[in-house]
């Protein structure tokens, strides 16, 4: 195996029999992949985990599933310290947050349910472009040890999460304005929706010129939805579109 590849591995926490059966089973390249985004060995079960965040494992259970994800195995280690850590995270915004949870965090789970949707498309764009470049790669002629040490030098999750963080702080910005400074707080929540096609559709009460504005300034909207939302409002209001100009 390439030296380095090797030593990433280690660094990363692998455990040297980990390395030696990806290698017999030729999935170096995906193990390389899973330690760069989550790194450190295994250490506890999810019980274990909860344990020391001290939080309810019930309670983690019911949001492990909202992400997305089936029960752990009771009795496999599976976690890390990063798990842990980010546990004490959750238990921490719990205590702290005004927003409510609902009883028996039942708004809670519905809001990580929601957001878990919104990463998993991310995570299947994102995974198809990886795809993709491996296979290119591969018929290439490139091995698949170069090109997990080429994953590991390329892939700044660091860098990536700031971006998705920068354009979630965006889009928060956007949404909040909007629904803070609503003149009828009935109307809040109805203002934009989306049809099975993901493209905006609006009810005839909707505040059509505020919301354009808002795309056109912040990041409510993408452009497509934005050029969408200007034929629809040319279509139903073209005295209020008039107002917008240009």
């Amino acid at each position: 195996m390439n030296r380095k590849l090797r030593s990433f591995l280690r660094k990363r926490g692998v455990p040297p029999e980990e390395i030696a059966r990806a290698e017999r089973e030729d999935r170096l390249l995906l193990l390389a992949f899973d330690y760069q985004l989550m790194p450190g060995r295994p250490r506890y079960t999810f019980a274990e985990a909860c344990q020391r965040a001290s939080f309810d494992v019930e309670t983690a259970k019911r949001l492990w599933r909202a992400l997305g994800f089936p029960d752990a195995p009771q009795e496999e280690r599976l976690f890390r310290d990063e798990d842990v850590e980010t546990i004490i995270t959750m238990r921490r915004q719990i205590d702290s947050t005004i927003v409510p949870v609902g009883e028996n965090y039942e708004q809670l789970v519905q809001i990580v349910r929601v957001v878990a949707g919104s990463l998993a498309k991310i995570a299947e764009v994102e995974s198809d472009a990886l795809a993709t470049a491996v296979r290119e790669r591969r018929l290439e002629g490139v091995p698949d040890e170069e090109i997990a040490m080429q994953l590991t030098d390329s892939l700044d999750w660091s860098r990536l999460s700031r971006l998705i963080d920068y354009a979630l702080r965006l889009q928060l910005r956007a949404s909040a304005r909007r629904k803070l400074t609503a003149t009828d707080p009935q109307a809040i929540g109805a203002e934009v929706r989306r049809d099975d096609r993901g493209l905006l559709r609006r009810g005839d009460e909707l505040p059509v010129v505020a919301v354009v504005r808002e795309a056109q300034t912040g990041a409510l909207i993408g452009r497509a939805e934005l050029c969408e939302c200007r034929v629809d409002l040319l279509r139903r209001r073209p005295d209020d579109a008039r107002e917008l100009g240009p």
